[in-house]
């Protein structure tokens, strides 16, 4: 198994934003894919979003990272600020 530690650093203020972006969107299409999240976490005092994918080995990570480039872009747009 592969997991992958992903922080975002978010722009103070647009929290709430970010999180409604992730669950209402990309949640969906990780289920879609079938991508494991193995959790989600927010550290308020530095305004970080930190949260881990899973893939079964490399190649599903290259196949179901591709698709969901192309999915995500589609549905859920980038960020406006």
């Amino acid at each position: 198994m592969i997991s992958q530690l992903r922080i975002y650093t978010i722009k103070p203020g647009i929290m709430d934003e970010w999180l409604k972006l992730f669950n209402d969107h990309l949640v969906p299409i990780h289920r879609d894919q079938d991508i494991r999240l193995d959790g989600v976490w927010v550290n308020t005092e530095a305004d970080e979003f930190v949260w881990i994918r899973s893939f079964k080995d490399e190649a599903e990570m290259a196949a179901k990272g591709l698709l969901y480039g192309v999915s995500s872009a589609e549905s859920a747009g980038r960020p406006t600020r």
